[in-house]
């Protein structure tokens, strides 16, 4: 390989669930496929286990493993080791860093994949310890807007949230990609005698909003309504919170905890549903949107009017304020209309992991030749 443009070495300590390993499983392996040059993947064992067979026959891959102590923040301090240690041995031409912090950089092109977008403004409960997260991440934020060469933002909401030096021409916007074609088989469970069966999907954590939702189907929806909450639990003071709201709202009996989803439950479980409601305040990449309005297009899906959702109305049915969910759900209990439908199918044409990873490609090449990366794009060529 040589005469090409070096190694790519990716450092991917933040891929450990949900949509980080989705990305590991459909992004990485297009962009090594696309890369000229050498390959070294270095991931937690989670991440690895979602690489094809195929890919690790021609890159090189190593565990990122973290000691038991280095739990929540801490972990950045046996990273930042690691890191150092493979950027040695490695000689990398680029770095690709998957989380929100530079582990290499000024001297070494390095290319970081920002992926958050929590904020405190965002919460109504906001819990010590969250705020200690959130306070972090503007941290690590500030720390890559110094290290690194170029940055990804996985939406425009999220790049506007950056420090300056993050916020223009250094810092491409990359959505994420959808590989759901067809609806996978219902799921199991039943509707329970309900004939509104609403999915909330997403990690159960302090900008979810989940309160939004019950607040707006305690009324007249209440005897017709079931929530079904997917997603890993965050600070248990949240979710007691959300408790003791359904109970006081009536909505107790009616409230499903379905936990942490393996992909294929939670495609069905969407599939099922006769309403999907992307709750957050916020949301940096929201791949269960991508993934909602994939597999199901006829079925409706629903968002408050915040700041992060006008990036993806075309795969909504209707953006809303809090006292406008019930309405626009009841509008839409037969299912989105054909309008609706071709709008969503022509976003998610554009929504693609091929779009996704070629971007992202571009970005690693400007990078290791030194060059100023692309500016600001047309929405349609943010892949």
């Amino acid at each position: 390989m040589s005469g090409g443009p070096g190694r790519l070495l990716v450092l991917g300590p933040a891929a450990r669930s949900g949509g980080s390993q989705r990305y590991v499983s459909a992004a990485l392996p297009r962009i090594a496929a696309g890369w000229d040059g050498p390959v070294t993947l270095a991931l937690p064992g989670t991440a690895l286990a979602r690489l094809p067979e195929d890919l690790r026959a021609d890159v090189e891959v190593l565990p990122l493993e973290r000691p038991r102590w280095a739990r929540g923040a801490l972990h950045v301090l046996p990273t930042a080791v690691t890191a150092a240690r493979l950027i040695r041995a490695a000689d990398p031409a680029v770095v690709l860093t998957l989380g929100n912090l530079a582990y290499s950089g000024p001297r070494r092109p390095t290319v970081v994949l920002l992926n958050n977008a929590a904020r405190l403004r965002d919460l109504r409960w906001a819990s010590p310890g969250f705020a200690a997260y959130v306070a972090l991440l503007r941290l690590q934020y500030r720390w890559t807007s110094w290290r690194a060469t170029r940055a990804i933002a996985v939406s425009a909401h999220l790049r506007d949230l950056m420090p300056r030096r993050l916020r223009g021409d250094r810092t491409a916007v990359v959505h994420h990609g959808v590989d759901v074609a067809t609806a996978p088989a219902a799921a199991s469970a039943s509707r329970g005698g309900s004939d509104l069966r609403i999915l909330l999907p997403g990690s159960v954590v302090p900008y979810r909003g989940l309160e939004r939702v019950l607040r707006a189907v305690a009324g007249d929806l209440l005897p017709r309504a079931r929530l079904r909450v997917a997603g890993l639990d965050g600070p248990a003071g949240y979710r007691r919170r959300v408790e003791r709201l359904a109970t006081r709202l009536g909505l107790h009996d009616r409230l499903d905890w379905l936990g942490p989803l393996a992909h294929e439950a939670l495609l069905a479980e969407m599939a099922a549903a006769t309403h999907v409601v992307i709750s957050s305040r916020t949301e940096a990449c929201p791949n269960t949107l991508f993934e909602a309005a994939a597999v199901a297009p006829h079925r409706p899906v629903l968002a408050f009017d915040d700041p992060w959702s006008v990036e993806y109305a075309d795969l909504l049915d209707a953006r809303v304020p809090e006292d406008g969910l019930a309405a626009a759900i009841a509008r839409t209990a037969g299912g989105s209309t054909s309008a609706t439908v071709d709008r969503r199918r022509a976003a998610l044409a554009d929504a693609t992991w091929d779009r996704c990873a070629a971007r992202t490609l571009s970005v690693l090449r400007a990078a290791a030749a030194g060059r100023p990366g692309p500016g600001p794009r047309r929405r349609a060529d943010h892949g």
